[in-house]
């Protein structure tokens, strides 16, 4: 019991320390998303700034894209509103992304005329935000999946010792009708005493 009572003891720290983990895990996803939509206006900014002084219409709608992009990607990483509106501004992001990398590579084909110093940065600021993300909650899941597992075998470990208690006590009681042919007045639960 003593080393049951023990193991107890431990497994109970290891839940607080987990919980714990689980708590400062949440604290730097926060920061992380403050950070990346704090980057995200950045980007957007820039790239508006370039829109604005590109001559040729092309240029001025490819930056233009990356400023949508960036601002569909900081909603998605703010998770702003809620979830639901996060998913349509990632979709909305992720199809922008793609209008945009076809832009760039007819680009390069030389089939469109861009300026010299075009990158698709809302692109590259979607792929880092969506792996930021998927880094996030994998590490969040993780983290709960260990403390119910955790959970299960602290139950699994205490069902094993007041059944293990339950025996003794039915084995005693049979010791006791068997020497003295009564049935003896022991408790069946702690109800019942």
């Amino acid at each position: 019991v003593v080393k049951f009572l023990r193991d107890i003891r431990m497994a109970d720290l290891l839940k607080q320390k987990l919980v714990a983990r689980y708590r400062r895990t949440c604290s730097a996803s926060k920061s992380m998303r403050k950070l990346f939509l704090f980057l995200g206006a950045g980007v957007g900014l820039i790239e508006l700034v370039k829109a604005v002084q590109t001559p040729s219409i092309n240029g001025t709608l490819f930056e233009l894209l990356s400023a949508m992009i960036a601002a569909g990607s900081g909603c998605f990483i703010n998770q702003w509103p809620d979830a639901e509106q996060a998913v349509l501004a990632f979709k909305l992001a992720f199809f922008i992304s793609l209008i945009q990398l076809a832009t760039f590579a007819t680009h390069l084909n030389g089939d469109i005329m861009l300026p010299n110093n075009s990158w698709p940065l809302g692109c590259f600021f979607f792929v880092v935000s969506w792996g930021l993300d998927r880094y996030m909650l994998h590490t969040l899941n993780r983290t709960l999946k260990v403390i119910a597992e955790l959970g299960e075998v602290m139950e699994d470990a205490q069902r094993k010792t007041t059944s293990g208690k339950k025996s003794k006590r039915k084995n005693e009681q049979k010791r006791i009708t068997k020497e003295t042919g009564e049935q003896p007045l022991i408790p069946e639960s702690k109800k019942d005493r």
